[in-house]
């Protein structure tokens, strides 16, 4: 049955890829170039450290970016400034956590609709820009990029099957419309079988690395020595690539928990979180930056509990061919 549906969602996106590659539907072009940093697959891959590492190399290099999205699971509707640049204009909850945790650390001006070729529109006009990062554009072909950029784990070439059977939202094949192939956390020679057909493109090896473990409410950093129990809390796309982030850097999982993709916390799983801690007698609790910044205002109830609060703050580090892909970039940008 699942392949059955699987064949289903493959005939419908071929149709409507189609009408892109035939020029059967509008595409607009905004006046300055599009980055779009994507992916073929359901659930993390690291879309956002990368935006992230992107968007602080462009800035090192005087740029004016803007940086664009859908808000995935927003409490808003419609189109949203979520930061100017210099004042971020809105909540968590409203903004969604990738794009606030965007504007948080880039300190850009970032804007979000459901359409992002309407948040392309309305970011340019309303800023003097150099580029605009788009932020999970792959499928979304009504914007024209300049570079997609597609990032692939092993959990998406390990199972290459469509929806439902699979993760992925395009087929393999559709990588050829990509300019740049990012291994996230695997090697090349791992799935040479799977990519031979893509070496064409510009295939780069990068690795996610925990830059520093920081206490939420006081920002001091964690001892790297430290032998504290820990409850790793997420509600993040792939947690296990998270878990195994913590045990490279030798923290202890005592306990875990696993909240869905993009969750977002209230008072009642706040409560959870801490009947957790108390059961198992854990007084730290660690978590990714995209669940804190929804968590940053319980700091009372878990002082309250004498429960500490980390962050791990992840970065990419690019493995091979890293001057080619900045060269790439600037170049795009640059014609």
């Amino acid at each position: 049955m699942l392949k059955f549906l699987s064949k289903i969602y493959e005939y419908s996106i071929k149709r409507i890829n189609s009408r892109f590659d035939n020029n059967e539907t509008d595409i607009y072009k905004p006046s300055v170039p599009v980055i779009s940093v994507g992916n073929l697959s359901l659930g993390g891959t690291g879309k956002t450290p990368f935006v992230i590492m992107l968007g602080k190399f462009l800035k090192e290099k005087n740029l004016n970016i803007g940086i664009i999205g859908k808000g995935y699971k927003r409490q808003s509707r419609g189109e949203l400034l979520v930061s100017d640049g210099k004042e971020i204009k809105t909540t968590p909850e409203n903004a969604g956590d990738e794009m606030f945790l965007l504007a948080q650390k880039l300190k850009a001006p970032v804007l979000i609709h459901n359409e992002k070729y309407l948040a392309a529109k309305s970011i340019e006009s309303l800023f003097n820009l150099d580029c605009i990062l788009l932020d999970d554009g792959f499928q979304h072909r009504k914007l024209h990029r300049n570079v997609d950029i597609v990032l692939l784990d092993d959990k998406t070439l390990r199972n290459p099957n469509l929806i439902p059977k699979g993760r992925l939202r395009e087929p393999i094949s559709s990588l050829n419309r990509a300019d740049i192939l990012c291994l996230m956390d695997i090697n090349f020679d791992r799935y040479s079988i799977i990519l031979s057909e893509f070496q064409d493109k510009l295939i780069i090896e990068c690795e996610k690395k925990i830059s520093m473990i920081y206490n939420l409410f006081n920002n001091s950093s964690l001892d790297g020595n430290s032998k504290y129990e820990f409850l790793a809390i997420s509600g993040i796309g792939n947690p296990e690539s998270f878990h195994q982030l913590l045990s490279k850097n030798s923290i202890i999982i005592k306990d875990k928990i696993n909240f869905i993709d993009h969750y977002n916390y209230n008072l009642n799983s706040v409560k959870y979180i801490i009947s957790k801690c108390n059961k198992n007698h854990i007084n730290y609790i660690i978590t990714t930056e995209k669940d804190a910044i929804k968590l940053k205002n319980y700091g009372e109830l878990f002082a309250e509990h004498k429960i500490e609060f980390y962050v791990a703050n992840l970065d990419i580090i690019i493995k091979n061919n890293k001057e080619e892909f900045f060269d790439y970039i600037m170049n795009k940008i640059n014609k």
